[in-house]
């Protein structure tokens, strides 16, 4: 999924050139893709904390990563993971749509930490589910 395909119908309230973050009323969209080092990771997490700041969180977290590589240290995978276990406190779900190899330190992180609100996905899931978080309605209700 593509960061147009991704954004479609959201408003983007910050990006860069391997990132960006976007969002509605119901969902907070993060596309990653490109190569992903420190500083970028940092700046996304950075711009999406001032918009929860701004405006609160949404109900729904998705992020797209499919077309990202991972060049970031292992202690920015774990604050990337805090990152994400902060936010899935205050939110109904968040959606990882990634290929099933990608953030395996994230996904440990938040095995371990024993929060079920995160959930993998990959592309083949990535539009529908998107469509109903766009609209805020819960993929996983029932």
């Amino acid at each position: 999924m593509d960061r147009a395909t991704a954004t479609a119908g959201l408003d983007v309230v910050a990006s860069g050139d391997v990132w960006c973050v976007a969002r509605n009323s119901h969902v907070m969209v993060i596309v990653l893709d490109g190569d992903i080092v420190d500083a970028a990771s940092e700046a996304w997490q950075a711009a999406a904390e001032l918009n929860i700041e701004e405006v609160g969180h949404s109900t729904f977290g998705f992020c797209v990563a499919v077309n990202a590589r991972s060049m970031t240290s292992l202690g920015n995978r774990v604050r990337t993971a805090g990152f994400i276990r902060r936010r899935a406190k205050a939110m109904k779900h968040i959606v990882m749509c990634t290929d099933m190899h990608a953030g395996i330190v994230i996904h440990s992180v938040l095995r371990v930490a024993q929060i079920d609100n995160v959930h993998f996905i990959d592309e083949s899931q990535g539009i529908r589910v998107l469509s109903s978080l766009r609209a805020g309605i819960d993929p996983y209700a029932g």
